[in-house]
C-alpha cells in the first residue's frame, strides 16, 4: 500500500475491528510498528520541527516517531470505544529490548541501552488495560516477569484450554494481575546479546533473579537498592 507503512498497519487493524462481522467472536490483533527503530523516515517534515530547536536531527525523527505511535494508538483505543469494545478488549503494549535514540535525555535511571545486557538493554515496559477483567489497573506487578510469560498468562486470563500440554519456558502471572503484591517462586532468568554461532559462557549475558542481576559473570548488582546498577559488589558475596 502506498504511504507511511506505520499507519497503514494501524489503519489495517482498525480496518479489521470494524469490519469484525461478528461482535461476539473473540478477535486477536497483532500491531508491532518499526518506529522509533531505525530508519526514522517521516512523511510530513512539519512532525519532528518542534524537537529540531533542542535536539539533533536524528533524535529530532526519533521523539516524532513516538509521538505519531502514540497518536495512531490513541485512535486504535478511541475505535475500540466507538464500537462497543473497549470494556472487554485486553489491550497490552509492550516495546522492542532496550532505548536507543533518546536514552542521552531518558532512560528511567537504567544503565545501557539496547544491546547491553544491562538493564537498560531489556527492560521494557508492559501495560495491560481490561475494565471488564477487573485487574489491579494503575499498579506496578514488580515480579520478574519476561516475553515467554505472556502467552501462559493469556491462556490462563482467558481460561483457554490448550490443544495439547506444552511445557512453556515461562509461567502465568494471572493471579498478580489481581494482587500485585503476590511473590511467585523464585526463579532465575537469562539474557544474552552473544550473536555469534561460537558462543563464550559468559560473555555478554545477564542472570537475573528478583534481587540480583550477574554481568558476564564478573560484575554482580544489588537490583533492588541499586536499579542504576552502579555499585558492583561481586566481592562482597
Amino acid at each position: 500500500l502506498p504511504g507511511f507503512a506505520p499507519d497503514n498497519f494501524f489503519d489495517a487493524a482498525i480496518n479489521f475491528i470494524q469490519q469484525d462481522q461478528d461482535d461476539e467472536q473473540p478477535f486477536f490483533v497483532y500491531l508491532s510498528t518499526y518506529v522509533p527503530h531505525s530508519p526514522h523516515t517521516l512523511p510530513n517534515q512539519e512532525w519532528p520541527k518542534k524537537y529540531e530547536s533542542t535536539l539533533t536531527k536524528p533524535e529530532a525523527y526519533f521523539f516524532a516517531s513516538i509521538e505519531r505511535v502514540d497518536q495512531r494508538i490513541g485512535l486504535l483505543r478511541q475505535t475500540l470505544e466507538d464500537e462497543g469494545l473497549a470494556e472487554n478488549t485486553l489491550v497490552i503494549f509492550m516495546t522492542d529490548n532496550g532505548g536507543t535514540g533518546g536514552v542521552n535525555y531518558f532512560n528511567a535511571g537504567m544503565r545501557g541501552r539496547k544491546g547491553s545486557v544491562y538493564e537498560g538493554g531489556h527492560r521494557v515496559p508492559l501495560f495491560l488495560h481490561w475494565p471488564a477483567g477487573k485487574l489491579s489497573h494503575g499498579t506496578d506487578v514488580e515480579d520478574l516477569t519476561a516475553h515467554f510469560d505472556i502467552l501462559p498468562t493469556l491462556i490462563d486470563l482467558c481460561n483457554l484450554q490448550a490443544p495439547r500440554q506444552v511445557d512453556f519456558d515461562g509461567r502465568s502471572f494471572k493471579k498478580q494481575l489481581f494482587q500485585p503484591t503476590l511473590q511467585l517462586p523464585e526463579r532465575t532468568l537469562f539474557v544474552e546479546t552473544q550473536r555469534t554461532f561460537i558462543p563464550n559462557k559468559w560473555e555478554n549475558t545477564a542472570a537475573m533473579t528478583k534481587q540480583w542481576r550477574l554481568i558476564d559473570n564478573s560484575e554482580l548488582y544489588d537490583i533492588k537498592n541499586d536499579p542504576g546498577q552502579s555499585r558492583n559488589v561481586l566481592s562482597d558475596h
